[in-house]
């Protein structure tokens, strides 16, 4: 089974919540080897939603425990990297909310894989 594969917000909630369709595409992903990704944010958001009881809290928790988290220095780089108008404006706004928790030096070292330090001056610093 290809991959890496990304996944959003919406499908945590529907595969937490038990939703048929979107256990039918991912349960067979989670069961192959391939790379299953989550990106930081998306963790920011499944917990600044509305109230999530404890029993979903813990199958949220445990589901994502069995992916590889991306770091939001890498969202903001890869952001860049793209370079439609409306990723520059989501590194942005990654960049300017959480400016004083990311890690300047890992920002640094995906700025430069992603050959994009001129665009990081340009639009962040």
């Amino acid at each position: 089974m290809p991959g890496p594969y990304i996944l959003d917000t919406n499908a945590v909630i529907y595969y937490v919540g038990g939703e048929a369709k979107v256990l039918e595409r991912i349960i067979p992903i989670m069961r192959s080897d391939a790379v299953v990704m989550l990106p930081a944010i998306v963790i920011t958001e499944l917990w600044s939603g509305t109230q999530t009881s404890s029993t979903e809290i813990s199958a949220i928790e445990a589901f994502i425990a069995t992916l590889v988290i991306i770091p939001l220095e890498m969202q903001i780089a890869y952001k860049l990297f793209l370079g439609s108008e409306k990723d520059i404006e989501d590194a942005k706004h990654l960049y300017n909310m959480f400016k004083d928790k990311l890690d300047a030096s890992l920002l640094k070292e995906f700025n430069k894989k992603l050959k994009i330090e001129e665009a990081f001056k340009r639009y962040l610093a």
